[in-house]
């Protein structure tokens, strides 16, 4: 998993893993996140050669003040869910859960 934080079209940061969108809003406080099943169609999905995607895989993507923007692919929506809830950054955010 590779994970790129994106402001005004270039990357800023990147990360091996979901750390990086954390320590990323200590930086910028997080605006938005939005969570939605696998479409296929998000730049973060991984099934873009399955069509319609598969409704069982999940799509996070964050917005930052800054206007800086980030997001990853999980492998279970269930768990994409869990984990949002379980962070402090993402409390005072607007979350917009797609089912």
């Amino acid at each position: 998993m590779k994970i790129e934080i994106i402001k005004d079209g270039k990357i800023i940061h990147t990360s091996k893993n979901l750390r990086g969108i954390l320590d990323y809003a200590r930086v910028s406080a997080v605006k938005a996140v939005r969570v939605s099943r696998d479409t296929g169609t998000s730049h973060y999905s991984q099934n873009r050669i399955t069509p319609g995607g598969n409704p069982y895989n999940g799509i996070l993507e964050v917005e930052y003040f800054d206007g800086a923007v980030s997001g990853s692919f999980f492998a279970s929506f269930t768990v994409l869910c869990g984990w949002v809830k379980a962070r402090r950054c993402f409390r005072n955010a607007g979350i917009n859960i797609q089912l």
